[in-house]
């Protein structure tokens, strides 16, 4: 049986059969059509299962467990204070004094943790390039297209830098907005749209630019880490720790559905891709499915299998062929990802020569997401002016 399993990583799912006490096993080639079912006894499914590790969700039905189956106004609202509290610090290490000669909001008179010089405020953020001279603008809207793009857009035509955080955008346009700035010489950065405080684009571009990465997967959504963990930590329901993590800031309190469904991460494993593979972002239909229909049960069934569910974001070439997924994954109590808990992020690279780097930490809120953007700052300020999305390249494969 072994010998008709896909060569390309499969998602594999679990389903315990109650009343014959055995266990089914189905997996799903790269494009999730179903390749194979077969029914084994559990310690033979386990071992099988094991050395694919992946799982879509576990829900409960009929008896059935079924193992398998501005977005960014608190993450940047810092940027502005850190920008100028650490004025000296910028100018010491990069020899250039900044000044905020502009910006732009939907509203003027909402409270913030700084002043606006209304002076320098501007209800329509196109006049700005009108009326100001602009050497670097920080675009943290939030939106895929409309206004955030045409904002980019425009300024990266007017020979001006840009910094985001925006994974939506760069996800969705990263590849004519990376050419654009490389028409016109200016950078592109984006350090924060992915793992928050967590250089890992820089790591990539930079730090491992000469290794042949083949795999990049972890922990992209501090949101529903910290969800997964305080369920089995406290154990209560989805409903009330996700109340509790809109109470603490660490989801939207309004509309939390991009972190819950899987979608935020995704747009990361899109820039992941591109980067560590040096190709184009990927268009291909993939899994996605996130953690809304995860219950405490399915938390304490994978408890009791010395097991925790994790909500991964994987990119893998196997046989020159890209695979990308996010949704809820099975993974050992003894395993490092497994130990990644609350709103902490991870990301391992496999690689070579370097063999396995992980990386982790905060992966949002306002003290990490403002680091990446000063990181791209600094970056900007010291010359590194290059290639600069390396989402696009000329040589790069399609």
């Amino acid at each position: 049986m072994l010998a008709t399993l896909p060569k390309a990583n499969p998602v594999m799912k679990i389903v315990k059969l109650h009343k014959a006490g055995n266990w089914r096993l189905e997996l799903y080639a790269p494009n999730t059509q179903k390749v194979t079912k077969a029914i084994y006894k559990p310690e033979i499914a386990l071992k099988i299962f094991n050395k694919f590790v992946l799982v879509t969700s576990i829900s409960y039905k009929k008896g059935i467990v079924r193992f398998g189956k501005n977005p960014y106004p608190k993450e940047t609202e810092n940027t502005p204070i850190a920008t100028n509290t650490k004025k000296k610090d910028i100018e010491i290490k990069t020899g250039k004094r900044i000044n905020v000669v502009a910006v732009s909001a939907r509203s003027i008179s909402k409270k913030r943790r700084f002043k606006v010089n209304k002076k320098i405020f501007f209800k329509n953020p196109l006049e700005i390039f009108n009326k100001t001279k602009v050497d670097i603008l920080f675009e943290a809207i939030g939106m895929s297209d409309g206004i955030s793009k045409k904002v980019v857009e425009t300024a990266l035509k007017n020979k001006i830098h840009v910094i985001t955080p925006n994974k939506a955008l760069i996800s969705k346009h990263g590849d004519y907005l990376g050419k654009l700035a490389e028409d016109n010489g200016v950078n592109l950065e984006f350090e924060a749209s992915v793992a928050g405080g967590i250089p890992i684009l820089r790591t990539i571009k930079e730090g491992l630019a000469t290794n042949k990465i083949s795999k990049v997967y972890g922990i992209l959504n501090g949101t529903s880490n910290y969800i997964l963990s305080e369920m089995r930590n406290s154990k209560d329901s989805f409903s009330n720790v996700l109340k509790k993590a809109q109470k603490l800031g660490y989801a939207e309190p309004g509309n939390p559905k991009l972190d819950l469904n899987g979608f935020d991460a995704f747009a990361k494993v899109r820039i992941l891709s591109a980067l560590a593979f040096n190709t184009k972002i990927s268009k291909h239909k993939c899994l996605m499915e996130g953690i809304e229909k995860i219950e405490l049960k399915d938390i304490e069934i994978a408890n009791q299998l010395n097991l925790r569910i994790k909500l991964l974001g994987i990119s893998e070439i196997i046989n020159n062929q890209l695979f990308e997924t996010v949704h809820p994954c099975l993974v050992s109590k003894n395993s490092y990802i497994g130990n990644v808990g609350g709103v902490m992020n991870a990301v391992i690279l496999e690689g070579k020569p370097v063999g396995e780097s992980i990386l982790q930490g905060e992966g949002a809120g306002p003290g990490p997401t403002s680091s990446s953007l000063l990181s791209d700052l600094l970056s900007i300020l010291n010359g590194n002016v290059k290639k600069p999305c390396l989402l696009y390249t000329s040589d790069a494969a399609d």
